[in-house]
């Protein structure tokens, strides 16, 4: 006898699937649509874009689109997280965050380093980086102020 401990959904996370609580690894080879909750005792992996509503995760949390929200959107992870953009979402985690493009009109908080490399953009939104910020501009004409606390 042996048990899977990864979830692993061909699709998207949508009404087909209802919200996710797994004890384990999870894989997602589509998107997690808007208003769907994802939670995992170990990582979670997402092929395409978050539309964050709640996400846990005791693990990792690896975004290969980005993580997008509205109003009350949640993200807590214990691990890293990695994404190309994140947008109006709360984000927590004790890990690093590495972001490609922009963190946009968000609160961030991480116990390690914020790091959207030297092309990447942060507007509006409070970041709060326990071991330092790098990001290659801080925000736009016309834009929300960015709080920063770093270090």
């Amino acid at each position: 006898m042996s048990v899977n401990e990864t979830l692993d959904i061909p699709g998207n996370v949508d009404y087909s699937t209802g919200h996710i609580a797994f004890p384990g690894e999870v894989i997602i080879h589509g998107s997690v649509c808007d208003g769907f909750q994802v939670a995992a005792a170990k990582s979670i992996y997402v092929k395409q874009t978050m539309d964050a509503t709640r996400v846990l995760a005791r693990g990792d949390l690896v975004v290969d689109g980005g993580i997008k929200g509205r109003r009350e959107a949640q993200v807590r992870v214990q691990g890293r997280i990695r994404a190309k953009f994140i947008e109006n979402v709360s984000v927590e985690t004790r890990g690093d965050i590495t972001v490609e493009k922009s963190v946009m009109l968000s609160e961030v908080r991480t116990l390690g380093a914020l790091d959207l490399g030297e092309a990447g953009v942060l507007v509006g939104g409070e970041v709060f980086a326990l071991k330092g910020l790098r990001v290659g501009r801080i925000g736009r004409t016309e834009s929300p102020p960015a709080i920063i606390r770093a270090g």
